[in-house]
């Protein structure tokens, strides 16, 4: 699957159940909020939200705690954006 090699430049914020991606590109559906009650324990799974536009975006996330690398894919496209935390 073709990655999105862009720099994804935000913050990441998890409270509870939710975790908000909030960039500063003025670029639209660059932020975003999903629901993370779907994941499994072990940390890993696939959650969908909505953008702007209502269309459904998946992120995936491998297995693991803390910050780790997770992955943005669109129903509509082959592409896929990866989010690497800086540490």
């Amino acid at each position: 699957m073709p990655e999105w090699v862009g720099r994804a430049d935000g913050r990441v914020d998890i409270k509870g159940n939710t975790l908000t991606f909030t960039s500063p590109s003025a670029i639209p559906n660059h932020s975003f909020t999903v629901d993370l009650k779907s994941l499994q324990p072990d940390g890993s799974g696939t959650v969908a939200g909505k953008d702007t536009k209502n269309r459904t975006f998946y992120i995936t996330f491998d297995p693991g705690s803390g910050a780790r690398p997770f992955h943005m894919t669109y129903s509509y496209g082959a592409c896929r954006r990866v989010y690497t935390p800086k540490t």
